[in-house]
């Protein structure tokens, strides 16, 4: 049986940041989302926990994430439906003047993430609802971006798309890797390019099926 708290250790070469988790934090971890923005690279991580997500920001955790309602994803193990909620952190991003975090859903059920940018004084600064594109010739996310006072400034723009990975920007041997790493072991990898910038992400988690089945062992 595969564990689902393997993706930070096995993914681990992609950031300082990743590797330097304590072995705690590394265990909560579900995903691991790789970044290439034009030649800057960064790491962002995503736990079922908001006593992990709190752990490594030190306890620093903003209202907005506290108070986020969340709207669950759904597996389903031995008949039994788990409801999880997802937290999200750039890494890279702690200690910055550009905190990035982000939550799962809010109840709207076309809503894949929503993500909040802070200053280092921990004040908001935006807020970003990515909504789920089905219509194009490729899988897609558009974004709702509101400003710290909840004021829209853009509405319903293309933000990324999903790409094979022949087409992702940064290095093709790390793209390789993570593949080969990704086919041996049971992970799926979506490979996406923003659409406005030279920006391309990596997302690598376990298929859901496998938490469920992770969650339905660790009961007995």
């Amino acid at each position: 049986m595969y564990s689902r708290f393997a993706v930070a250790e096995d993914f681990s070469f992609l950031s300082p940041a990743l590797n330097n988790l304590s072995s705690d934090i590394k265990s909560q971890l579900t995903e691991v989302v790789y970044c290439w923005r034009d030649g800057v690279e960064s790491v962002s991580v995503v736990t079922e926990s908001l006593d992990c997500l709190s752990a490594i920001l030190n306890g620093n955790v903003p209202t907005e994430i506290l108070e986020a309602k969340m709207y669950p994803t759904t597996v389903q193990a031995s008949q039994a439906y788990q409801y999880l909620p997802r937290y999200g952190v750039d890494l890279d991003s702690i200690g910055t003047d550009s905190l990035r975090l982000a939550t799962g859903d809010e109840g709207r059920q076309d809503v894949s993430a929503v993500a909040f940018k802070y200053n280092s004084s921990g004040n908001l600064i935006e807020r970003e609802d990515y909504w789920r594109d089905n219509t194009g010739d490729q899988l897609g996310m558009l974004i709702d971006r509101y400003d710290a006072n909840d004021n829209l400034i853009i509405s319903k723009e293309l933000d990324s798309v999903v790409v094979e990975k022949s087409e992702f920007l940064g290095s093709s041997e790390l793209a390789d890797k993570v593949k080969q790493i990704a086919n041996e072991k049971g992970y799926i990898t979506i490979f996406s390019n923003k659409v406005k910038s030279k920006e391309s992400h990596i997302r690598i988690r376990r298929p859901h099926v496998m938490l469920a089945a992770h969650i339905e062992a660790m009961r007995k």
